[in-house]
């Protein structure tokens, strides 16, 4: 802009010079020393390029090994399915995955979610539980089992069939009706997008939601928890393909999260499980997994190795959820023990001789508290709704060995260390000398007292990356840069 500027002023000057000259009476001598200096005409030469920027997602990218911003990723949604479960080599959750800018398969391999919810518009009446409601295009029919109303959008929860999976022929953009009830389905829910400045970190760009759903919640349930706003579970695989001796012997996993406060529901029953001031008892909250030995995110080991696995031990149909040498981390805290406290709890799982010389897994540690004091406790990051973010570094040792190790680091929204936990001298790799090589976010949910009913239990998730070194420092100094 300077440059055209510039030109534009020397080019009118020139011409007031020359229409000046040309007026009867002009003295013919005017020079243009007497209209003071002209402005210098820069070269013709090609202007400048303007600088190249570096998108985030790039800026991360060129420092570890596996990472997703979720900005350079569509809008997503499942659309009308819903799949419960570990993943298989047919099932939904290899389906409708989520894809980069360009149309080509991001690192998410493997999705679930809990039910089906859909974001509406209220036109007429007040849409309650128990309405059947009927699509005027579709024609389908469906029976209301929750109406959610968060972030200023409106959202109907559809009562689903027992089993793990569905679909639904509703269609977005559809008038809906129930009586002389009316309204408009928007969409299915966007479970990557960008969710609104307040639930993405940066202030920009796009975020995962997650939605846990509640398997605690019973079917009659009068007043349902929450499901379908948000993937259930979303999994990576990054091993060779081959064998289960790919990926990583030790495997360093970071993300930005932030939880709703309605997340942890608070004590229903006060002076027997629990603390009146205090939270339920956190029962199971599965948030993620490492596993090791896969030759892709559906299929546990080589032949050779699945032949090996007992297939009548109980907990063989999780055989390619699992694995047989497994990590899966919970929220944890709150009853009478921790009563304002919540952590991140830990169960290790190690292959086991099942029967002759079959295997399974049993359990090698049962809720290891990844706590030091309270400095890993995350109840002041929900209850202020603020980002934090956690590093997580896990070596698998060897096989039979007391050699394997946990790391486990939590960080403010400003990249300060606020708390460490290390344990060295772990079994980690009971038998079948492989590697980490798969990693899921999120899992089965189950609360106490039906707890999560009509509660708004979502997070958010940010800044995914995998690496086989610390990330964590160098993250934060990127962030540093960039925003300044």
């Amino acid at each position: 802009m300077r440059i055209q500027s510039t030109a534009w002023q020397a080019s009118t000057v020139a011409s007031l010079l020359l229409l000046a000259m040309s007026l009867p009476g002009c003295d013919s001598k005017i020079t243009v020393s007497d209209l003071g200096s002209l402005p210098t005409i820069p070269s013709t030469s090609a202007p400048e390029p303007a600088p190249v920027t570096t998108s985030w997602q790039t800026t991360i990218e060129q420092h570890f090994d596996l990472v997703d911003t979720f900005d350079e990723l569509q809008d997503w949604t499942p659309g009308a399915q819903w799949y419960s479960s570990s993943g298989c080599a047919t099932c939904a959750s290899n389906f409708n995955l989520p894809k980069k800018l360009d149309g080509t398969p991001s690192i998410w391999t493997l999705w679930n979610n809990k039910g089906l919810s859909f974001q509406y518009i209220p036109a007429i009446g007040t849409f309650a539980i128990g309405d059947v409601i009927t699509g005027t295009t579709s024609g389908t029919t469906a029976t209301v089992r929750q109406i959610w109303n968060v972030d200023e959008k409106w959202y109907i929860q559809l009562t689903s069939n027992p089993g793990v999976l569905g679909t639904s022929t509703f269609t977005a953009g559809e008038a809906i009706s129930s009586g002389a009830k009316t309204g408009i389905n928007l969409q299915w829910p966007l479970f990557i997008a960008n969710q609104g400045a307040s639930h993405t970190w940066r202030g920009t760009g796009k975020t995962l939601v997650m939605d846990l759903g509640d398997n605690s919640t019973s079917a009659g349930s009068t007043n349902p928890s929450m499901e379908g706003l948000g993937a259930q579970r979303l999994g990576v695989y990054f091993g060779d393909g081959v064998s289960g001796k790919s990926g990583y012997k030790k495997l360093h996993v970071f993300l930005m999260m932030k939880i709703n406060p309605e997340f942890f529901n608070t004590c229903q029953t006060p002076g027997t499980g629990c603390l009146a001031d205090g939270f339920d008892t956190v029962s199971v909250i599965k948030i993620f997994g490492f596993d090791s030995g896969f030759t892709n995110i559906s299929r546990w080991g080589t032949d050779a190795d699945r032949a090996k696995a007992d297939p009548n031990a109980p907990n063989y149909y999780r055989l390619d959820e699992y694995g047989l040498n497994n990590a899966i981390f919970n929220f944890f805290g709150g009853g009478l023990s921790f009563s304002q406290s919540l952590f991140f709890s830990g169960i290790r799982n190690g292959a086991s001789i099942s029967s002759g010389s079959l295997y399974t897994y049993a359990r090698l540690e049962e809720n290891q508290r990844i706590r030091n004091g309270t400095s890993l406790d995350i109840e002041s990051y929900i209850a202020q709704q603020e980002w934090f973010g956690i590093e997580m570094a896990y070596d698998i040792g060897t096989p039979d060995n007391y050699d394997g190790s946990t790391d486990f680091w939590i960080y403010d929204a400003s990249g300060n260390e606020k708390g460490h936990f290390s344990a060295t001298g772990e079994k980690h790799l009971a038998h079948f000398d492989h590697y980490y090589n798969k990693f899921v976010l999120g899992g089965n949910r189950l609360s106490a007292n039906n707890g999560t009913q009509g509660l708004d239990a979502r997070l958010w998730i940010d800044d995914f990356i995998i690496d086989a070194d610390r990330i964590a420092p160098t993250y934060f100094q990127l962030l540093s840069a960039e925003q300044n």
